[in-house]
């Protein structure tokens, strides 16, 4: 960013106190605001170098039209030693929609069978 001053609001001063002069990693997609000077991130903060030597999948417990499974893929995995429920939730949502078209439009064709409309408004097992 240019000539920009980065902001980062946390739930409470622990929060605060845990982060403050030390390096860290930011895991963020950006998305739209209202005002044209802001961007905007939603994503987590870790300590920075705080990594596990292999990369581990997390585990995804799913219901799919009343069935469970649970899932373990490369798709839903992070090197971090803590990870952020943003980390899992970007990810896990890419899973999904690619898998299962959770959002009505895909490019790789799986999960037509569950319609093409964003299950967010028509239910996860109509479309």
């Amino acid at each position: 960013l240019d000539n920009s001053t980065v902001t980062a609001e946390f739930k409470n001063v622990d929060d605060v106190k845990k982060f403050k002069n030390h390096a860290v990693d930011v895991y963020g997609l950006s998305y739209s605001g209202y005002c044209l000077k802001n961007k905007y991130i939603y994503g987590g903060v870790t300590l920075a170098g705080d990594y596990l030597e292999k990369s581990r999948r997390i585990p995804i417990n799913l219901w799919v039209n009343g069935e469970h499974q649970t899932i373990s893929t490369d798709k839903v995995s992070t090197n971090k030693k803590l990870v952020t429920a943003q980390e899992i939730d970007t990810k896990l949502r890419r899973y999904l929609q690619e898998e299962y078209n959770i959002y009505g439009f895909n490019d790789t064709n799986k999960g037509r069978n569950y319609g093409n409309k964003s299950k967010f408004s028509s239910g996860f097992n109509a479309g």
